[in-house]
């Protein structure tokens, strides 16, 4: 197993000082005044890494659509469902990551590692206390989400699917939350390596269980949920090792927990909690596919395999996003603002670039791509257009996603949470009712809703970003 003490960064051209702080930092960090091709490549730097490690759970992704696509269209628009109801619920269990991760990159910036190490103990004591709550009410409760889906086969596919996803919730949260905390120290290789075999792992015991292999029998859409569990709990047992090994104890104080107190856990929770509330507002994409669904299982299938395929330059965003959060995060704690903004504009300005350039190759492939994808004829027709629409769209998709991890990095979660309450719940989800169910728009024009959704809340971040106000929250 790699080291995650070990350093990831080369040593920068000028440092300004030999410090264990310096050491920590980032190259652009250690200059008086460094160049904007010193931040590209700062962002670069951490951010490929990061791309690399989200970039392979879109092969999952990917490899998970093909694989359910061929047991039939209920099942692919069962486990479309499904997977937005276990993701808002990750999303809500992973907000710990935010607060580790912003908190413990200013505790670096400072120059203080043992106490970014305190950051992770005091984060996987709400993790345990939150996951373990969490996986039982999931299983429990696992019919709620797709109570009002009109067709019953689906729902039924759907609520076994999220059962055993639920019984992953503590072992996903206790990985995010370690993730958000090498994330917030720029420890990024040690965190793509770990997606990486996660989720490769995944996909072997998908092709297994789904399918069936020797004495293992077939076992549909339960076999892909199976698979994500079991490789998420791996995770989560390697996590628990790396941070155990002596090196990293040594240089963090991690895992000795007598240090945590209120005020940290609560300085946590202050940061984390917004984006808790923020996974509610992101169940606008699970009405968002439930809305689709009433309109015919065809067009929630195909709406499955847009997400599903799209998120791969959605991955892109994120991962520049969230290295452009650790870059942010340390600039503050070192006392140097204004090369944070210059680093969240960097990372916006390269992430619209890159992302933009897939989706026009998207575009141009799309009715290539969606066939890889289903077998049936009927839904590669509705799909197509849609296909295309989100395509390209995805680099002003970007830009929102890259500015609102920005803000996450400075801790300021609250703006970014009423930026995906209005514009999720007061532009999307009201248009997208709207044309598909009040006007009847054809599929292609209720698409449109979730462009308008993508440029207000693209606005909303840059707006927020570009006042400035962020610089002055202490975390």
């Amino acid at each position: 197993m790699t080291d995650p003490a070990s350093s990831d960064e080369p040593e920068a051209s000028q440092p300004s000082a030999t410090s264990v702080r310096d050491e920590a930092l980032p190259p652009g960090l250690r200059q008086a005044d460094p160049s904007d091709r010193q931040l590209a490549r700062d962002v670069v730097l951490y951010g490929v890494p990061v791309v690399i490690g989200t970039l392979s759970h879109t092969v999952l992704d990917i490899a998970d659509t093909v694989m359910v696509g061929r047991l039939g269209e209920n099942e692919l628009a069962a486990v479309g469902l499904a997977t937005f109801a276990a993701l808002i619920a990750v999303v809500i269990l992973g907000a710990v990551q935010v607060g580790t991760q912003a908190i413990a990159g200013r505790r670096v910036g400072e120059g203080d590692e043992r106490e970014a190490g305190r950051v992770l103990d005091g984060a996987l004591i709400i993790t345990l206390v939150a996951g373990g709550v969490a996986s039982v009410a999931g299983w429990w409760g696992a019919r709620i989400p797709f109570l009002a889906s009109k067709n019953e086969l689906v729902a039924d596919l759907a609520t076994s699917y999220f059962a055993i996803r639920a019984l992953g919730l503590l072992p996903a949260m206790i990985t995010y939350t370690f993730r958000g905390f090498f994330f917030g120290i720029g420890r990024m290789k040690f965190s793509m390596w770990l997606m990486v075999g996660v989720n490769f792992t995944n996909v072997v015991l998908n092709a297994i269980l789904i399918f069936g292999l020797g004495p293992i029998p077939a076992m549909g859409t339960d076999g892909a949920a199976l698979a994500t569990t079991i490789s998420i709990s791996l995770g989560a047992v390697a996590c628990l090792i790396a941070v155990a090994l002596p090196t990293f104890r040594a240089r963090y104080g991690t895992l000795r927990f007598g240090g945590v107190d209120r005020a940290l856990v609560g300085s946590i929770i202050r940061v984390s909690l917004p984006r808790v509330f923020q996974a509610f507002a992101l169940t606008c994409f699970y009405t968002f596919i439930a809305i689709i669904e009433q309109v015919g299982t065809d067009e929630a299938a195909a709406a499955n395999i847009v997400f599903k395929v799209h998120s791969l330059p959605f991955h892109v965003a994120l991962g520049t996003g969230l290295a452009a959060a650790t870059l942010i995060a340390q600039s503050l704690g070192a006392g140097r603002p204004e090369i944070a903004t210059r680093y969240g504009d960097m990372a916006a300005r390269l992430g619209f670039l890159s992302v933009t350039a897939l989706g026009v190759l998207y575009a141009v492939l799309a009715r290539p791509i969606v066939s890889i994808f289903t077998t049936f004829d009927s839904v590669v027709e509705v799909g197509v257009a849609p296909f295309v629409i989100v395509a390209l769209a995805q680099g002003i998709d970007a830009v929102g996603i890259i500015y609102a991890r920005s803000l996450h990095g400075a801790g300021d979660t609250i703006y970014v949470l009423i930026a995906e309450l209005v514009t999720g719940w007061g532009i999307f989800v009201p248009l997208a009712v709207v044309l598909a169910l009040v006007l009847k728009a054809p599929i292609t024009i209720v698409w449109l809703a979730y462009v308008g959704y993508m440029i207000s809340f693209a606005l909303a971040s840059w707006l927020r970003f570009r006042s400035g106000r962020w610089k002055g929250i202490s975390v």
